[in-house]
């Protein structure tokens, strides 16, 4: 057996005692590397990523969720909706050319439609940009670069989804990405506090069987001919925003070259309604011509005593009894309303032939309410009535808006005229729950001019109102 002299023990525990100090030196660097690298990424998420910001201010910024509602008591729609679970605030130059992004810190979600975040923006007088939920999602937000024009920006801020991929919000990365715009701005020690509205950048749809269908059972809805990515700040972004309550003049921001995916994603239904489930990126409005490649709903029910599911196609468009009168585009931040009002025969056994057929044995409303927030609030003595907005401006005939208002009135106690006889357009107000304090105005319009202005008379106790109508 080899032995090893003493002096060669000695410089054996010499050496390990070396390497044990060397080891722990590396420990402790690596240690500190780590924290530096922690602290770096806090101090950068709450900071701007611009290196050259000379001066900045801590800003909080208080963002308004879009939602039909008033107050926070009555909140119906889903809370996820309105999550916040990033922020980013993209600065512009006066000259709308791009500078860089901001990331905002203490995102506060405790109301639904109001929250709260704070972010350092540098200080002097810039055109910002707020995206919500844009780097929890499949975003191109990395690709801005300083200098780039607004136009640019926009072309570049993506958001991408796989072709069998659906916004489920059963899953937990759920969030919507929304957008708010806010032109020049001044930031100084003594401007620390900006509000600004979010806009959805996807639309949603609900499908559901009126009360008076009772020989159908409504099981599924399949989405066909969608796109996979859509623009989280729309092209038309100055028209695009909150103006007295809803959104006006928006279209679809859709590039040429975009392909759909004939899909389909397909949804349940539960108690004849398939609601909370479908979400999609924005449309253009379909064709006659190519109605094959329309963005459109193919639903599966059960007809009178079948046990067999059939398929009927629904398309995003305005119906004369089972024929298209015209098509709807699927627009953001709007809610798609689908109400199956006959069935008339069973559909079709497959699902693709339903998709390639013109409409048939089923009679569906098609009607796309934007989302909208009351800020029109009137009170007297303890009586008020708040309303999602006081004009209404038609495009077609056919079209039909909805104001809701929220009062504690009583039904009985409100009182609905014309300020003229004219048959241009008519209206329903109905109650909407018999527990909450929330009512809908449905005012249709029945021609392709309305001219004069006219107007909707709300009255109730000492209250009045005036609703335009143009």
């Amino acid at each position: 057996m080899y032995k090893c002299s003493k002096k060669k023990v000695g410089l054996i525990k010499m050496k390990a005692n070396q390497s044990v100090k060397i080891v722990k030196i590396w420990t402790l660097v690596c240690l500190m590397l780590l924290g530096l690298c922690l602290n770096a990424c806090v101090f950068e998420e709450s900071r701007s990523v611009a290196d050259d910001v000379e001066k900045e201010a801590l800003v909080t910024f208080t963002i308004h969720s879009p939602s039909a509602v008033f107050p926070s008591a009555f909140i119906t729609d889903n809370v996820l909706e309105s999550e916040v679970k990033d922020v980013s605030v993209l600065v512009f130059n006066t000259d709308n050319t791009f500078y860089y992004t901001a990331y905002g810190v203490n995102i506060n979600n405790e109301n639904p439609l109001t929250k709260t975040f704070d972010v350092r923006l540098p200080t002097g007088t810039w055109h910002f940009m707020v995206l919500a939920n844009a780097r929890t999602q499949k975003s191109t937000l990395s690709e801005l670069k300083e200098g780039m024009s607004l136009d640019e920006a926009i072309e570049k801020l993506l958001i991408h989804r796989k072709k069998e991929e659906r916004w489920d919000s059963a899953v937990n990365d759920f969030c919507i990405p929304m957008w708010g715009n806010i032109k020049t701005q001044t930031i100084d020690e003594n401007n620390t506090s900006i509000e600004v509205s979010l806009v959805r950048m996807l639309a949603k749809v609900e499908v559901t069987l009126a009360e008076t269908v009772t020989n159908f059972e409504l099981t599924s809805v399949s989405l066909y001919n969608y796109y996979t990515q859509g623009r989280i700040v729309p092209i038309n972004y100055e028209d695009a925003c909150w103006t007295n309550g809803h959104i006006e003049n928006i279209y679809p921001s859709i590039a040429s070259h975009w392909e759909k995916e004939r899909g389909p994603l397909s949804y349940p239904a539960t108690n004849n309604a398939c609601v909370g489930l479908i979400y999609t990126f924005e449309s253009e409005k379909g064709t006659k011509e190519n109605h094959i490649k329309n963005t459109c709903l193919v639903i599966g029910g059960k007809y009178k005593e079948q046990q067999t599911e059939t398929y009927y196609r629904v398309d995003f468009a305005n119906y004369k009894g089972m024929q298209v009168d015209s098509y709807l585009d699927v627009l953001r931040n709007h809610n798609y309303e689908v109400e199956v009002q006959e069935v008339t025969s069973s559909g079709f056994v497959d699902k693709e032939d339903a998709l390639e057929s013109t409409v048939a044995n089923i009679t569906a409303s098609v009607t796309p309410w934007v989302d909208m927030r009351c800020e029109n609030v009137i009170y007297c003595g303890a009586y008020y009535m708040a309303f999602s907005t006081r004009n209404l401006k038609f495009k077609q005939k056919g079209e039909k808006q909805k104001v809701i208002i929220h009062s504690n009135l009583k039904e009985s106690e409100i009182k609905i005229t014309k300020d003229s006889p004219s048959d241009n357009f008519s209206f329903e107000f109905n109650k909407n729950d018999a527990k909450t304090e929330e009512y809908t105005l449905i005012v249709t319009s029945n021609s392709d001019s309305i001219s004069p202005s006219q107007h909707i008379i709300i009255e109730g106790k000492s209250l009045r109102v005036k609703i335009g109508v143009s």
